[in-house]
């Protein structure tokens, strides 16, 4: 059983891990959510078929017990690039110059753009820096407006009990979306910012809420 998993499995049943089986109903609930924007006036089945392999095979995600909303934990999972790293160098010598160029292109321009890359390697260092035990979330969504930031509250403050939980917020720096998210993770969710980097016009924020046992109520007398 995987760290997550041990997680998962002292919320009592509040929260449940995504499995493959349920991976199509989570990538609905993320295709309504976040599609819209990436793929404007477009069908939403190929987003939605990305997603059901990103939720199924990728990323870990948990959900509620009506499955109507999820929020992603750990990030990507070690498994998926073990495959990716046996598949690319089996694949490589196979493929011609070319075509292997291009992928690798292809990845370095989808790596740059908007600092992908540098962003990543900020969070890594900066996660490593606060306390190498946190477990990183984020990617909230679901069915009805606000059920997300409900589901969230409830989740983190069960996971929480055992855990320091981290997230990322990122976006222009007058943006005002940014800093309501800010504000919300702050007053409902109970992070707190550990640190900010500037690039550009972005900001890049890291907020951290370090673990908060559960207090036993004591038995009435």
């Amino acid at each position: 059983m995987g760290r997550i998993d041990e997680l998962v499995a002292l919320t009592n049943g509040a929260v449940e891990l995504v499995r493959p089986r349920d991976a199509w109903a989570a990538a609905e609930i993320v295709t309504d959510r976040f599609a819209t924007n990436s793929w404007p006036g477009g069908s939403p089945a190929l987003p939605r078929l990305m997603n059901w392999f990103r939720l199924a095979f990728v990323t870990r995600t948990i959900t509620n017990r009506d499955r109507t909303a999820i929020i992603g934990v750990g990030g990507t999972r070690p498994a998926a690039i073990v495959a990716v790293s046996v598949l690319g160098g089996w694949l490589a010598p196979k493929l011609p110059k070319p075509l292997l160029f291009g992928v690798v292109g292809t990845v370095a321009v989808v790596a740059a753009r908007r600092h992908r890359l540098r962003r990543l390697l900020w969070i890594s260092r900066t996660l490593r820096r606060a306390d190498r035990d946190l477990l990183l979330v984020g990617e909230f969504a679901a069915r009805e407006p606000g059920a997300g930031v409900v589901f969230a509250n409830d989740a983190i403050k069960a996971i929480g009990a055992h855990v320091s939980l981290a997230l990322t917020v990122q976006g222009e720096r007058q943006d005002r979306r940014v800093r309501s998210l800010i504000r919300l993770y702050e007053r409902r969710l109970g992070f707190e910012i550990f640190a900010r980097q500037t690039v550009g016009v972005e900001d890049w924020v890291l907020m951290i809420r370090r673990a908060t046992p559960l207090v036993p109520t004591p038995n009435a007398a």
